[in-house]
């Protein structure tokens, strides 16, 4: 406990029932009302789309193409505009700035543990922007990708497009074959089981679909799906793919099951939803206002 709660405590005297059973109430509340987490879209060519349930609203407009979206770890949101060159950071009142610029078209982008951020781009190169924005080429693949995803081991991903090979690099930048997919991959995203999910965009829509991926490399057919693009998993375990045929966000629980789906505007690509908020200076008072009735009945030292 802290110096400050200590002396609250002790300035408060022997704590009483009521008052621990107030703080109980009050923080649960607090809790139960914090701001849930948000889905993003990019969709139309130029805009970024929030979602909130199933309503949407337009977060930013006038950007170039935007494919890749991901959030870091302060809530800001990066977004790669493939018709620009240009990554583009939003805070999460949606003011905007440039971060660098990467050509040929970029694609999609991840970050890694360390703050780095990774974009690959139309010329098979994967590229590593610092935290202070300078760019360096960190790999060349043999195709390029439209999707990079880390997975807990720090090692990145990437679905190379015209082969439907997936590519393993480790950290220090050595690739290896993870696994073979169906041609055209798009998105791509780990569930909490370290399965890794992609999806097919082949030529015929029979073929579209999402497919799974076990740490082993063995791969199935989670879903079909046309126009199955982009992937993001909320902290639930559902899984949430952007079909820019049916212009919706299709939601499938782990089993494959359609539970849900939100209606967006035309052609939603990438989706990245953004961190769920930490607990506010409000709550944290009444937890420790709880703390100090705990500490007074014996239970905290």
């Amino acid at each position: 406990m802290s110096a400050f709660w200590r002396w609250f405590c002790d300035k408060r005297g022997p704590m009483k029932g009521p008052i621990v059973i107030w703080g109980v109430f009050a923080a649960t509340t607090l809790a139960s009302t914090s701001q849930a987490a948000h889905l993003f879209v990019s969709a139309t060519a130029s805009d970024i789309v929030k979602i909130d349930g199933d309503q949407y609203s337009y977060f930013a407009t006038g950007q170039a193409f935007p494919d890749g979206l991901v959030f870091d770890a302060s809530g800001n949101l990066y977004v790669a505009n493939a018709g620009s060159g240009e990554i583009h950071k939003f805070t999460p009142n949606g003011t905007s700035s440039l971060v660098a610029t990467v050509f040929p078209e970029p694609f999609c982008l991840a970050f890694d543990v360390s703050g780095y951020l990774y974009v690959s781009n139309s010329n098979s190169e994967i590229s590593r922007i610092s935290p202070t924005g300078d760019v360096s080429l960190f790999v060349t693949l043999p195709a390029y990708a439209e999707a990079l995803v880390f997975d807990n081991d720090g090692n990145l991903y990437a679905p190379e497009v015209a082969t439907g090979r997936i590519d393993k690099i480790s950290p220090s930048g050595a690739v290896s074959l993870f696994a073979t997919v169906p041609i055209l991959p798009g998105a791509a995203a780990f569930d909490s089981h370290g399965n890794l999910f992609v999806s097919v965009f082949p030529r015929f829509a029979a073929d579209q679909a999402v497919v799974e991926v076990t740490p082993s490399g063995n791969v199935s057919t989670f879903v079909t799906l046309r126009g199955a693009d982009g992937l993001a998993f909320d902290t639930a375990g559902i899984l949430y793919v952007a079909s820019n045929d049916l212009n919706s966000i299709m939601e499938y629980a782990p089993d494959g099951s359609l539970v849900g789906s939100i209606d967006v505007p035309l052609d939603p690509r990438y989706l990245a939803f953004d961190s769920v908020p930490e607990p506010t200076s409000a709550t944290l008072l009444l937890l420790g206002v709880l703390g100090c009735g705990w500490r007074r009945r014996g239970r905290l030292g």
